[in-house]
């Protein structure tokens, strides 16, 4: 009996000692996590953390910043995650400028961290998209919209005196300028763009046909960000250039449905194109397959 009475006393007091714990550890004294990097910050936060990062890119132009930003996320890839969440973000309908904010920043961290003589433009497939087969020998060449940007406040650098008078006795300092970073390339202002190079595609690896977009202004320098509208039957959706870096910062594609006629225009202005339909394609092995279509878009 005495045996039998101390055995509960031992199992009430474990009750009541666990009890106790949680209490302490949970109400009392709960764990606080103090100086912690973003590193350790749950899915959502990083994506809220990478966006802010976006923004600030997007107001500053300074990318090592950013990129220093997002090293202490301590991730492999920041441009492919930075591409990923744009596109995920253009699935679930968010606001178009935090989108072209992922989109930019991530073609910069791209154009930035590959040399251009390595820059490799193989065609890269993103679920079912897939993308045309681009020329090896082309490489991404800074706009002249941007060396004429950094030129032109480089060259307000210094004011010195250039009358014939005597210099005065008492030199006072001259006044100079800091060069603006450097902009990640971006539509610029000025005629639409036009349509210049149009033709079928046929790729029997790719499960849907698709329609692939390259933008590139006068220079024949790849635009990011550029927002393209494509319509059909009483339905509209947006999607951008440069949310696959690894292609191309000009480089866009879109999914398209055999049978139904699609109309495509860049949203600045330009010429539309009309009657993109899938069009039957036929392998070595005379297998029949859904083909799509590959629009070249630049700056007259």
């Amino acid at each position: 009996m005495n045996e039998n009475r101390g055995s509960w006393y031992l199992l009430t007091g474990i009750v009541f000692g666990l009890i106790l714990g949680l209490l302490f550890a949970w109400v009392i004294s709960p764990l606080a996590y103090v100086d912690t990097t973003p590193a350790t910050l749950r899915k959502d936060y990083k994506d809220a953390y990478r966006l802010s990062v976006s923004l600030a890119y997007l107001a500053t132009g300074d990318v090592e910043r950013a990129r220093a930003r997002l090293a202490l996320l301590e991730e492999d890839d920041s441009s492919k995650i930075l591409a990923e969440q744009a596109q995920q973000y253009l699935a679930e309908g968010r606001p178009v400028a935090d989108i072209k904010a992922l989109g930019l920043l991530a073609a910069a961290l791209r154009q930035t961290s590959t040399p251009k003589s390595e820059i490799s433009l193989t065609p890269l497939s993103l679920g079912t998209a897939g993308s045309p087969t681009k020329n090896p020998e082309h490489t991404q060449v800074p706009p002249q919209s941007t060396q004429s940007l950094t030129t032109g406040v480089a060259g307000m650098g210094t004011l010195t005196q250039t009358s014939g008078t005597p210099p005065s006795s008492t030199r006072k300092p001259t006044s100079t300028n800091t060069p603006l970073p450097t902009l990640t390339p971006s539509p610029t202002l000025g005629s639409p763009f036009v349509l210049a190079e149009k033709k079928e595609i046929c790729d029997p690896k790719l499960s849907n046909p698709l329609i692939q977009v390259e933008v590139v202004d006068a220079a024949d320098v790849e635009v990011p960000g550029v927002t393209i509208i494509i319509n059909w039957d009483d339905s509209e959706e947006k999607f951008f250039t440069g949310m696959k870096p690894e292609i191309g910062i000009g480089f866009a594609d879109y999914a398209i449905t055999p049978g139904v006629t699609y109309m495509i225009h860049i949203a600045d202005g330009g010429e539309p194109v009309k009657d993109l339909v899938a069009h039957e394609c036929e392998n070595e092995q005379g297998e029949r397959y859904w083909g799509g279509w590959f629009l070249k878009f630049t700056q007259p």
